[in-house]
């Protein structure tokens, strides 16, 4: 009613879903929960969270993926909520450690109250590159630094958060 949708139209609010090798993928390896969201990846302009982890080797894999309406905090509940445990399912989520997410305030409200209901096992923690390069953005948006050097920077730091991560698992 409140979007305007007669009766021969659909609507979609959101969609997420996982695929059963990466599900499979998931249960062997919950440790460490990355959460991403991109903006306008489709003709709609939605959203599109992915869920990833990290195998023993290092490799990342893709565990979830949800196109959402907006970054609002009710739609980061419902994922965090609702879409986490019956979609990755509780029995593996109880053995996540760590759920690694950029700095959104909804997103990480949300997930924190997650974390506090559901999962009191696990940690949530910022992504370095995204405290680096967003807190470079924002506390240094002058900056000259050339692209080269600062692609050396992210380069190194993602190297150092790779050794990091791994002594933590």
């Amino acid at each position: 009613y409140a979007r305007r949708v007669d009766d021969c139209q659909d609507l979609l609010l959101a969609y997420a879903w996982v695929l059963p090798e990466e599900r499979r993928q998931f249960e062997l390896y919950p440790f460490v929960v990355h959460i991403d969201g991109t903006n306008s990846t489709n003709k709609e302009s939605r959203p599109l969270v992915t869920v990833t982890g990290r195998d023993a080797l290092g490799n990342q894999f893709t565990a979830l993926r949800a196109y959402i309406p907006n970054n609002q905090a009710w739609v980061f509940k419902w994922l965090f909520q609702t879409v986490f445990p019956r979609l990755l399912g509780m029995d593996t989520l109880v053995h996540t450690v760590v759920f690694i997410t950029d700095g959104d305030s909804q997103e990480t409200s949300q997930l924190d109250n997650a974390i506090n209901a559901l999962f009191p096992q696990a940690i949530r923690v910022r992504c370095i590159w995204h405290a680096v390069d967003r807190g470079m953005n924002n506390w240094f948006p002058n900056c000259q630094v050339n692209k080269q050097t600062r692609d050396a920077s992210k380069r190194r730091i993602r190297e150092d958060f790779d050794k990091a991560e791994l002594q933590v698992r």
